[in-house]
């Protein structure tokens, strides 16, 4: 299954998957340790893979695709108009 974190709270995820329904995950533990220096290599917005866990129903983060950073258009700089004390 596919879906996208919507919320984050210490070890455990808020996904929206495909056909619109949140599910409770977590991660599992080999994607904490793959060489990353963080200590939470999820967040919100990332497309995240995922499978069913049998017993609570909560679902187990497997994957993340590459994360796409959106930045927003960065506004060119005003100009200044020179204050009334500064012209004379």
């Amino acid at each position: 299954m596919q879906g996208i974190v919507i919320k984050s709270t210490g070890s455990w995820y808020q996904v929206r998957l495909e056909d619109g329904k949140v599910l409770d995950c977590r991660v599992v533990g080999k994607l904490r340790l793959n060489d990353l220096p963080l200590t939470n290599p999820i967040a919100v917005g990332d497309e995240v893979s995922l499978e069913m866990e049998n017993e609570t129903g909560n679902g187990l983060i497997k994957g993340t695709s590459p994360q796409k950073l959106c930045r927003p258009p960065v506004p060119p700089p005003q100009t200044r108009t020179p204050s009334v004390s500064q012209q004379y």
